[in-house]
């Protein structure tokens, strides 16, 4: 690594804990200004922490397509936590022109990481051919991963599909594996 690199890798970092510490002392706009400084310089915490702040509106306007634009940064970078919430504004945001198929492509990078929500979220998006062909094993798998993990809606919801054979024959003995 280069000298350069280095010294703006101190400064992005610097930065950051600049704005993690106003943040904590609830300076979002000083908060903001440290996170976009370090979040230019490639900083993916920092695009992250832009993210959530335009999605909440704190230390700027709330602005849903200025936070998917930071989200998408750090989920390039590999961020789980961004890809999640990339994908949620892709399913849900009214801000953000729906796009089923980018929120499943995102909440796979989410789910492959371990990610529990990713993968309940995978799983509907199979069990009800959201931005897929509908694939009830598929569904299943990603429902199942996530309850491994003690994912509570995704153990109930197993629970349901397998008690009730929900698009598929009722499964008693595997309904009654999840509380």
């Amino acid at each position: 690594m280069s000298e350069e690199k280095k010294e703006l890798d101190n400064i992005s970092d610097r930065e950051f804990s600049l704005g993690v510490k106003a943040y904590g002392m609830e300076d979002y706009s000083v908060a903001f200004a440290h996170f976009l400084k370090s979040a230019e310089m490639g900083y993916c915490n920092a695009q992250y922490n832009l993210g959530l702040m335009y999605r909440a509106g704190k230390g700027v306007e709330k602005d849903l397509q200025k936070a998917a634009y930071w989200y998408e940064k750090a989920a390039e970078q590999g961020l789980s936590e961004a890809q999640f919430n990339l994908a949620y504004i892709f399913q849900n945001s009214k801000a953000v022109k729906e796009d089923l198929e980018k929120a499943v492509y995102w909440y796979r990078k989410a789910a492959e990481q371990g990610e529990a929500k990713a993968r309940f979220e995978l799983g509907s998006m199979y069990e009800y051919g959201q931005g897929v062909d509908k694939n009830i094993e598929e569904a299943l798998y990603w429902y199942e991963q996530a309850a491994k993990q003690g994912y509570l809606e995704a153990q109930t919801t197993l629970a349901s599909l397998y008690h009730y054979g929900y698009n598929m024959e009722s499964d008693f003995e595997s309904s009654a594996i999840w509380p």
